[in-house]
């Protein structure tokens, strides 16, 4: 009789139900995952521990859409799971062979922790970086079809007969390691996800790291190739994000056609990576060519549209053809002023660069109305400590120093800076770029007199 294995894995959901009591729920997940044949042991054990833990964030997304936080942002039902997986860390507490007379496997068992004293906290914090949860998204789409094709794969292990033809058996083996490497590639993306924080890796040689091992896995992951890219522009290494971004581009044209919303993200990264360049020439042809995607799959008036009116508005800003800019951001908040509301943090965006294209104009008065716009919704929409908030407050610091008013500038530029050692930290970019703003105004020269001084009234 043919050795029947199986894994038993129990996953453990722990929550407190609520923060009065301090109750807590235990919920059990058990995969039961017979294997053999031309799946292997390890194969097996890789996805059934993504099993478990997949059913144990659809579990916790349960819970998670009764919180006020998630109803009020109206969350869509399968951004759900990857809100939990943004939120509720994984772990596996313990592994146990076991073998009897017919059967081998091990009982794995892994929990998640969540408290509701701080689980809101944690979900507020995510939802104010929607593109974290749709990096999530994808991740957890990603991952949902490659068990999708893990399942089909058992099928055929099943009905696979040990008269079966060794080369069927091969073909079948050969594909259960693809998608194994293809699924724990996703689970080193993920790792990497929990190191992304508002635009940037917090640790990016670890994140990195991490990116080129999930290429190694699979090698047509595009998503890791964009990671590396981002990775890359948020070092200033400008040369290899161009690199990584168009690996991932080459990838998405042959495995998913040259109009698909990916294809537009990847233009649209190469555009950001050669504006950060200084080659905006080069930016608008890039963003031009996510345009025309986003407006013949999406129409002429869809939030993404806005997206790339406001870049390409950006490009023309640092070429200093500020009129043409103010254009494009026109265009985009009429767009975002339709389908999104007067306060939506998007709208806010529109306004703080139509008062940078004002400021470069020397329109100093104007430049601060549209700030004060921009600070006003962002304060009310994503709270007085959100690194937005500090941008708001670092470009009415130059503004007000650039009209002589140095005391106001300083004020600001202290704002902003405060807000960026909260939230960011001392090593990220923009923190490092408050601080020297502070500088320019605080430092002294050898006699100890400020370099900068207000204007007396």
């Amino acid at each position: 009789m043919k050795k029947r294995f199986c894994f038993i894995l129990l996953f453990c959901l722990v929550f407190f139900s609520t923060i009065a009591f301090a109750t807590i729920e235990t919920i059990t997940s058990t995969v039961k995952q017979p294997f053999g044949g031309s799946q292997s042991p390890d194969d097996a054990r890789i996805a059934a521990i993504a099993k478990a833990k997949r059913e144990a964030l659809e579990r916790a997304g349960v819970y998670l859409e009764s919180l006020t936080i998630v109803q009020n942002n109206v969350v869509e039902k399968d951004e759900i799971i990857a809100l939990a997986a943004g939120v509720l860390k994984t772990e596996v507490v313990s592994q146990k062979n076991y073998a009897t007379e017919d059967a081998f496997g091990i009982i794995i068992v892994a929990k998640v922790d969540v408290d509701t004293s701080t689980l809101e906290k944690r979900v507020k914090a995510f939802l104010k970086d929607r593109s974290l949860v749709k990096k999530y998204q994808e991740s957890k789409n990603r991952e949902k079809d490659l068990l999708a094709k893990i399942e089909k794969l058992e099928k055929q292990n099943k009905k696979l007969k040990s008269s079966s033809p060794q080369e069927k058996r091969n073909k079948l083996k050969l594909q259960f390691e693809k998608v194994t490497r293809e699924l724990t590639a996703t689970e080193l993306n993920d790792k990497a996800l929990a190191l992304w924080s508002y635009g940037y890796y917090t640790d990016v040689s670890k994140a990195i790291a991490l990116l080129k091992q999930a290429i190694q896995m699979d090698p047509g992951y595009s998503s890791a190739y964009n990671g590396l890219g981002l990775a890359y522009k948020s070092s200033g290494d400008y040369d290899r994000a161009i690199e990584y971004y168009q690996k991932a581009l080459k990838i998405d044209l042959k495995q998913r056609g040259p109009d698909h919303p990916d294809v537009a993200i990847r233009y649209n990264n190469l555009g950001v990576a050669f504006d950060r360049k200084y080659e905006h020439d080069r930016a608008i042809e890039y963003y031009q060519k996510a345009l025309k995607i986003n407006l013949k799959r999406l129409g002429p008036d869809h939030p993404k549209v806005a997206v790339m009116y406001n870049n390409i508005g950006l490009s023309y800003k640092h070429k200093g053809n500020y009129d043409k800019a103010l254009e494009y951001y026109q265009k985009a908040l009429k767009i975002d002023l339709k389908h999104r509301g007067p306060d939506h943090p998007n709208v806010a965006i529109r306004y703080n660069n139509m008062g940078g294209a004002y400021k470069q104009k020397g329109n100093y008065d104007k430049a601060l109305e549209y700030y004060q716009k921009a600070l006003k919704i962002d304060l009310k929409k994503l709270g007085p400590d959100h690194p937005n908030v500090a941008i708001r407050y670092n470009n009415m610091g130059t503004v007000y120093k650039r009209k002589g008013n140095y005391d106001r500038a300083l004020e600001y530029y202290r704002k902003a800076l405060e807000i960026a050692q909260k939230r960011l930290g001392k090593n990220h970019p923009d923190t490092k770029q408050y601080q020297k703003n502070v500088d320019s105004i605080t430092a002294t020269d050898p006699f100890g007199r400020h370099k900068w001084s207000s204007p007396k009234p």
